[in-house]
């Protein structure tokens, strides 16, 4: 299968490369509720929204940390289980410690992700950052390849000229 940007979906028999089917994902159930999940239907607006709930999650969660801690680390087991012998507003509120204190990792893990999905600059300038640089193989690394070692570089410069104006697609 081959993705292209514009949410086409194009099916290829991977030995012959004939077009098997094709399909926009703009027409299926599970695409719509990716607009609900991220953009609330409402485009750039929701977004925007949905990356400003993802960050007041993470406030709440590191306000909820600071007020629930009990001040030294060797108290934290003995005020983790649920009291059942608490009644009426102060069951319910050590109800909502306990269920924020098992479930704030997993919740701050999504709502920093999902933070990061959302504010697509910030992923710009992430992979702007200077990454590690791969240079060639040392030679004594034994190769069960008989053909002489080919660079992505040199394929890229042989190839780009030929392949004219085109747009970048996802293969997976």
């Amino acid at each position: 299968m081959v993705r292209f940007f514009d949410r086409e979906e194009v099916y290829l028999n991977p030995y012959t490369g004939d077009v098997l089917g094709r399909r926009n994902q703009n027409d299926s159930f599970v695409y719509r509720i990716e607009k609900l999940h991220r953009y609330l239907l409402m485009g750039k607006v929701g977004e925007v929204l949905t990356a400003i709930g993802a960050a007041g999650l993470l406030i709440l969660l590191v306000t909820g940390f600071y007020l629930w801690f009990p001040g030294k680390w060797s108290r934290v087991p003995d005020v983790l289980p649920l009291d059942r012998r608490l009644k009426g507003r102060a069951w319910i509120l050590r109800l909502h410690t306990v269920i924020g204190v098992y479930s704030s990792g997993i919740l701050l893990i999504l709502a920093s992700t999902g933070l990061a999905v959302a504010f697509e600059p910030l992923i710009k300038w992430l992979h702007k950052q200077p990454a590690m640089e791969v240079g060639a193989p040392h030679a004594s690394a034994a190769s069960s390849w008989d053909a002489p070692s080919v660079y992505l570089d040199a394929i890229w410069t042989t190839v780009r000229p030929e392949l004219g104006e085109f747009r970048w697609a996802r293969i997976g």
